[in-house]
This record gives C-alpha cells, sequence and structure tokens, in this order.
C-alpha cells in the first residue's frame, strides 16, 4: 500500500471540516437570533423568516393632477392669458398685439408640446390651442391648454 503524504490527508478531511465549519455557524447564528428575540425560543421557520424575509410589494400612491373638462379655459380665456404674458414680457400695450390665429390642437402629453428638462409628463392626449400672436411683425407661439398658457417656442 503506497504512502500518502501530508497534502493527500489534508485534502480528504476538508470537506469534513467544512461541515462541521458550517454546523457551528448555523447553531451560533440561531443562539444569537434567540438571544436578541428575547425571553421567547424561535422555530425555526421563525428564524429563517428574521434572516431572510419574504419580501412583499409595498403600495405606492400615486397622485395625478386629473383635469376635468370644467376645468379647462374657454378659447377666449387663453387668448387673453397669452396676451397678457406677451405684454407682460415685452413692457407693451395690449393694443400693439395683433392675433394671428387660434388653432384647437390636440397635445401628445401634459406638456403642451413644452417639455422641461427634469420633469415628467403625463403621456395623455391634451387638447388645447396653438396661439399666434405678433408684435411689430415678429410672431410669438403660445401653447395652451389645462387651464394655462406656455410660450416655448420664443
Amino acid at each position: 500500500m503506497p504512502k500518502k503524504n501530508k497534502k493527500e490527508i489534508k485534502k480528504k478531511n476538508l470537506p469534513i471540516l467544512s461541515n462541521w465549519f458550517l454546523i457551528i455557524g448555523v447553531v451560533s447564528l440561531v443562539l444569537i437570533i434567540n438571544l436578541i428575540s428575547g425571553d421567547k425560543i424561535l422555530s425555526m421557520e421563525e428564524i429563517i423568516k428574521k434572516v431572510n424575509p419574504t419580501l412583499t410589494p409595498t403600495p405606492t400612491r400615486i397622485i395625478l393632477d386629473i383635469v376635468t373638462p370644467s376645468a379647462l379655459l374657454p378659447k377666449d380665456k387663453y387668448l387673453e392669458l397669452a396676451k397678457s404674458d406677451l405684454t407682460k414680457k415685452l413692457n407693451i400695450d395690449s393694443k400693439n398685439v395683433k392675433v394671428i390665429s387660434v388653432e384647437p390642437y390636440d397635445f401628445s402629453d401634459t406638456s403642451l408640446g413644452c417639455p422641461q428638462k427634469g420633469k415628467i409628463y403625463a403621456p395623455a392626449v391634451t387638447s388645447g390651442f396653438i396661439i399666434k400672436l405678433e408684435v411689430l411683425n415678429k410672431t410669438y407661439i403660445y401653447h395652451a391648454g389645462l387651464g394655462k398658457v406656455i410660450s416655448c417656442r420664443n
């Protein structure tokens, strides 16, 4: 029978030692969890739940601003808001503002076609208007809807 060297003997004993370390680790974990839990001795199922809890989804409330048709403004009110905004920006009299057109338009989302960086908009068809105004031969375009006007191309 051939002689075995020390390396061969250690390799064979390694799996047995590993199993013992695993058993000692699990028992130690059980004892530590039971000590932490107080006077009550926990079953193995309770310990497993504490060590590896089942993840359950937590419901998240999402609040959306839902605009009802009654909250929308008539075309004339949007035109008035756009003219008022332009006269303030240019510091002119409203008599100098010429209305070129007020056309109904369905925007693809609630940004009214003028998304701002860092904001998220609902992807919903949003009815409104594209308002074109003129001052001293320069055209100013406003997007209107959801009770507001936005100047995004000027």
